[in-house]
């Protein structure tokens, strides 16, 4: 069972998706009912909105539009390849294999990559989140945050130590912590 702030859905064994309560925060999922019908792996939550990934790395995302249940604007590269996704009260971050990042929903909590997109086409291992920003670790040890800056998408202040030997990113929910190897 994954829950929005007033809706829930159901992964059954048989990768169905079941949904229930209230339709602005996800509860109605009757628009992409046919891709949640069968072979859904994963399902992932903002406050009013969920997305769900097959086992091809297809994506499909119902709920609220400006938390994220709407990703039709990057529709074109959630349709196969997708390994994580990883939210924020009100977006979404998807890696794909290809080491890509792709983003949608609320632009205020991490929805939008704008200044950072450059850094994120490509060598991502894993994203996390806070309330409203997300941080990139890559595979050469670099972070990349985006986000809302009082939650952490802001490391202009220490982006020169977050450029290379990073080995773990923790995070609650108003800040991140970078652990760096040291020489």
């Amino acid at each position: 069972i994954y829950t929005t702030a007033h809706a829930m859905a159901a992964l059954k064994l048989d990768g169905e998706v079941v949904t229930w309560g209230d339709a602005q925060f996800g509860g109605n999922s009757r628009d992409v009912a046919d891709e949640l019908a069968s072979g859904i792996c994963a399902i992932y939550a903002t406050k009013s909105a969920f997305a769900a990934v097959n086992g091809d790395g297809a994506v499909a995302t119902w709920g609220s539009a400006s938390y994220g249940g709407d990703s039709r604007k990057v529709a074109d590269k959630l349709t196969s390849g997708v390994t994580l996704i990883c939210s924020t009260d009100g977006a979404f971050a998807a890696l794909k294999s290809s080491g890509e990042v792709v983003t949608w929903g609320n632009h205020r909590s991490g929805g939008d990559i704008g200044q950072v997109a450059d850094r994120l086409t490509g060598g991502v291992t894993h994203i996390y989140s806070t309330e409203s920003a997300f941080a990139a670790m890559k595979d050469d040890g670099e972070v990349v945050t985006w986000g809302n800056p009082g939650c952490g998408g802001n490391s202009r202040e220490v982006c020169r130590s977050l450029t290379s030997d990073v080995i773990a990113v923790y995070s609650n929910a108003a800040t991140f912590t970078a652990l760096k190897i040291c020489s």
